[in-house]
């Protein structure tokens, strides 16, 4: 945006510059939000009578030792198996379509980041640094996202050995969060807040765009990039002070 001014007789211009990046991500999910909940609506009104009636097929199949009834059999359960699992998979993306706000509350975020990592005792896990903070948050969502990040860290390293690395401090009355593994790194960055896409064998695509969301909402600050020190990604998360 460009204004002029007068000083000392001559006209100036004046240049505002505005980061619209927040805006344009929360137009983005408003239009995600919107279509998956359309998807997941049509998609369940199919899948639920599927299973229903493969089931009921199923209970009415001969309880012999036929080669046919038992081909059938496993063919109304496979049937049923897989759209209970869609089904499933679907649901799922209820989580970006009904994130509630956060209820925030003063919450020791030391010991909350501390009791996540005992779940993931099948990793080397290394705290670079720590500091005991109190800050305002929703504990539940910020455990869930930190529960996504980390286990996005973990499934990205296919060596046992891998570690994860953890710093976390004030600065500038921010709580900064930085999370390193030793991974395959970001193979396509233009895709990774994308729903539905993902390059893990089962993944659903919405982890990462559900932990920026769930970090925005608390006015922080969502950050993944590739490490520039070796192989892997680097997490950044920023949340407000009280």
């Amino acid at each position: 945006m460009l204004d002029s001014y007068f000083e000392d007789g001559k006209r100036q211009q004046l240049l505002f510059i505005t980061d619209v990046s927040q805006l344009l991500r929360e137009e983005e999910y408003r239009t995600w939000r919107n279509l998956l909940r359309v998807m997941s609506h049509e998609i369940n009104n199919t899948l639920t009578p599927i299973a229903s009636l493969s089931q009921v097929l199923s209970s009415t199949v001969p309880d012999d030792e036929a080669e046919h009834h038992q081909d059938l059999r496993d063919g109304l359960n496979i049937i049923n198996e897989r759209a209970l699992n869609l089904k499933s998979f679907v649901d799922s993306y209820r989580k970006l379509t009904s994130l509630p706000v956060p209820k925030k509350e003063p919450y020791n975020i030391d010991a909350l980041i501390k009791n996540i990592l005992a779940l993931f005792d099948q990793r080397t896990l290394h705290i670079l640094h720590s500091e005991e903070v109190v800050i305002d948050i929703d504990a539940v969502q910020i455990e869930q996202m930190l529960i996504n990040i980390l286990k996005n860290a973990d499934e990205s390293m296919s060596d046992s050995e891998g570690k994860i690395s953890l710093s976390w401090k004030m600065k500038d009355n921010e709580f900064c969060l930085t999370i390193l593994d030793e991974g395959c790194g970001i193979s396509n960055a233009e895709n990774i807040f994308v729903p539905l896409y993902s390059t893990k064998k089962n993944g659903s695509g919405i982890g990462l765009m559900l932990s920026r969301q769930i970090v925005e909402s608390h006015g922080g600050y969502f950050n993944l990039t590739q490490r520039t020190d070796q192989r892997g990604c680097k997490v950044t998360i920023k949340l407000p002070s009280n």
